[in-house]
């Protein structure tokens, strides 16, 4: 099916990740902030039925995803090109 494409890299503590995948907050203990407690809570990222999470570095991620960004460019343009063409032809079409 779909080409699996990925590059193992390993992350320090401290470094900037980019993940993908669904994610929710799970409440966490009281805390103290400032002057009074507040509950904290944490982000748990989990896959979709079928899928995976993934984490990356930020550039890893964007080479990964790169031929994808530019098909959505290209397409963009092609649909501002359409949209430009039927507005011209709807001004200049006689009545």
């Amino acid at each position: 099916m779909g080409k699996e494409l990925f590059e193992e890299e390993c992350l320090h503590p401290g470094e900037s990740v980019a993940v993908v995948g669904l994610s929710q907050r799970a409440s966490g203990v009281p805390t103290r902030r400032g002057y009074r407690d507040a509950h904290s809570s944490e982000l748990v990222m989990h896959a979709a039925p079928g899928q995976q999470v993934i984490v990356a570095k930020p550039e890893a991620l964007r080479r990964a995803l790169r031929g994808a960004y530019l098909i959505g460019r290209i397409a963009m343009v092609l649909g501002l090109f359409a949209i430009v063409a039927g507005v011209i032809a709807h001004l200049t079409a006689p009545e």
